[in-house]
Parts: structure tokens; sequence; C-alpha cells
């Protein structure tokens, strides 16, 4: 199965050290979280193809990004 981001775009910003991911609800395996500004990551396997919720979680918060990742057959 591909996978891309939507057109919404990656995200980005500060303080993203120590931050975790999920892609549709399932935990994304953290590459490197050891960036203020950078967060990369492996998206974690699905069954099926289509959008799902981004959702970035920090010491300061969580943020939602609806739709920011399409899994492809």
């Amino acid at each position: 199965m591909r996978s891309r981001l939507s057109e919404s775009g990656a995200p980005s910003g500060s303080n993203l050290r120590g931050a975790t991911a999920t892609f549709g609800g399932v935990a994304a395996v953290i590459a490197s979280n050891d960036l203020d500004d950078q967060l990369i990551v492996v998206t974690p396997e699905v069954g099926t193809a289509g959008t799902v919720d981004v959702v970035i979680t920090t010491f300061g918060g969580t943020v939602t990004l609806e739709d920011a990742f399409t899994y492809e057959d």
C-alpha cells in the first residue's frame, strides 16, 4: 500500500521535540523527535485505502490535521 500527504501539506512548527503522532488513530513509529521544528515518522500500516486524520501531540498540547494523510492501494 502506498501513502502520501494530502494537498493540505505536512505539519510544521516549533517545540516538536518529544512529540508523538497518530495516523487514523494508529500510533506512528517516531524515527526522530529530537528537533524543535521537525518530526520524522514512519507511517503505520493500515488495512484499507483512504484518507485519515493526523494527530500530533506535544508537551504543549494536541493538534488534529483533518484528512491530512491518504493511504492508496
